[in-house]
């Protein structure tokens, strides 16, 4: 096997790192996971999520999750712009049902870890940066569970009228990781965060002629409609609004067991990943299917999907190859 780079972090990030001081520290060491710190950052939260809370949670699956063996990587698609909610519900559910005892990582983008006191308090909770290697120990070697987003920016900044759309942009290096740590993969769908804004048009184009691709590994700009900006271009934190967090677990998908060990083939990646988009797809589309029928809401969607189009119209996204994700690149 090729020997693997190191994760390529952007000359900016990078930049903003060297400058606070966080290059090299925080989010490299799952040793930074800290319990306590987990268990009152959860005693905030438990006050925004939960179920009755601002944010509604419902999570339906939970004795499929009980049943099985051992640790998996958790794949998600992702939503809800800037403030991740989906992410923060998640965990929130995870612990609130399964408590300290079954500790559960998350891989992300670079950017998060720039600013000194977001790195230290993620880095604490779990967090750490997306980067192949680092995945493998957590799955391999600590034989703990992960969560990962393979769509990144792209999928949590999709059009409204694709909320119920995988969108992984093409980015398989999930399936590697679970072939080569052998561990398997558990597709979680999940809807609600993408209420919380209206995202008219993801900005790939915009994103491409700013040179975002290379400054900070964005593939998007987006154009959307939140509170209290108004009509906003670029990635903003919104202020959302009430929101049920709703998330379904799927079936756990085996990896191979005699040829993880080896170098997985570009056909097995494709057979995973297109198998895993299937059962994340048919999950989604329970959770459409599920949806609290609102004549006004459902009314105001249409014309929603309408604009969309027609924003799409005017700023048009360039598609994105569908490519493996090669070794030092990030997941997200």
């Amino acid at each position: 096997m090729a020997q693997r780079k190191a994760n390529q972090t952007s000359s900016f990030v990078s930049f903003c790192q060297k400058l606070a001081g966080t290059e090299g520290t925080w989010g490299h060491d799952p040793a930074h996971f800290d319990g306590r710190f987990v268990q009152s950052t959860l005693e905030k939260t438990s006050k925004l999520f939960g179920p009755g809370r601002y944010f509604d949670l419902q999570v339906d699956g939970w004795e499929k999750l009980e049943q099985e063996p051992s640790h998996a990587l958790t794949i998600s698609n992702h939503s809800g712009g800037l403030l991740t909610l989906d992410a923060w519900g998640w965990v929130t559910a995870w612990y609130g049902h399964l408590s300290l005892s079954r500790p559960i990582h998350m891989l992300a983008h670079d950017a998060v870890f720039s600013l000194p006191a977001l790195a230290q308090r993620l880095a604490r909770l779990g967090g750490l940066r997306a980067d192949f290697e680092m995945g493998l120990r957590i799955l391999r070697d600590e034989q703990r569970d992960l969560l990962l987003y393979p769509g990144g920016d792209v999928d949590t900044f999709r059009p409204y009228k694709d909320r119920y759309k995988v969108n992984f942009a093409g980015r398989k290096g999930y399936t590697r990781l679970a072939l080569e740590s052998g561990a398997p993969i558990r597709p979680i769908a999940h809807a609600g965060a993408h209420e919380t804004l209206i995202v008219l048009s993801s900005g790939k184009r915009i994103a491409e002629k700013m040179g975002l691709p290379r400054l900070i590994r964005a593939q998007i700009f987006p154009i959307y409609l939140c509170f209290p900006w108004g009509l906003s271009i670029g990635p903003l934190p919104q202020l959302p609004p009430p929101t049920k967090l709703r998330y379904k677990i799927g079936n756990l998908i085996e990896m191979p067991r005699k040829t993880w060990r080896e170098t997985p083939d570009d056909a097995l990646i494709e057979k995973i990943d297109q198998h895993t988009r299937e059962q994340m797809q048919a999950l989604l589309d329970q959770l459409q299917e599920e949806e609290d029928p609102r004549p006004l809401r459902d009314a105001a969607t249409r014309l929603l999907d309408k604009a969309t189009q027609f924003a799409q119209q005017l700023f048009p996204s360039t598609k994105l190859l569908e490519r493996p994700l090669h070794a030092g690149e990030s997941f997200l």
